[in-house]
């Protein structure tokens, strides 16, 4: 795999970090439903508010845990989001760059 490091050359991380900050913005905002995405979320209907909703319902006695429950389900939720995003964005630009490595590999050889 390359590394992004080896085509300092031909992009530099600015202008990888724009074009994969662009390209999230427009990714986000589309409104393509992926049937295999819906899939799953029909097959595993807990979702986190309803998760939330059975932890309110704890009965009262059970209060300090509930709220000691609820901040480690937010702290844990955070982090899954941050790891996620940083594993979506690694992966996007080492993806991106294979790409630009082989399109210049390709150029190269046809150029000899």
């Amino acid at each position: 795999m390359i590394e992004i490091a080896e085509l300092k050359d031909y992009i530099s991380n600015d202008i990888l970090d724009s074009i994969f900050n662009e390209r999230e913005e427009e990714v986000h905002n589309t409104k393509i439903k992926v049937t295999e995405l819906e899939e799953i979320k029909k097959d595993n209907t807990m979702t986190y508010e309803k998760l939330i909703e059975v932890i309110k319902n704890l009965p009262p006695h059970f209060k300090n845990c509930r709220e000691s429950i609820l901040k480690a389900l937010d702290q844990y939720s955070e982090r899954e989001s941050l790891i996620q995003s940083f594993d979506n964005e690694k992966f996007y630009k080492v993806g991106f760059c294979d790409g630009i490595k082989m399109i210049i590999d390709i150029y190269t050889k046809n150029n000899k």
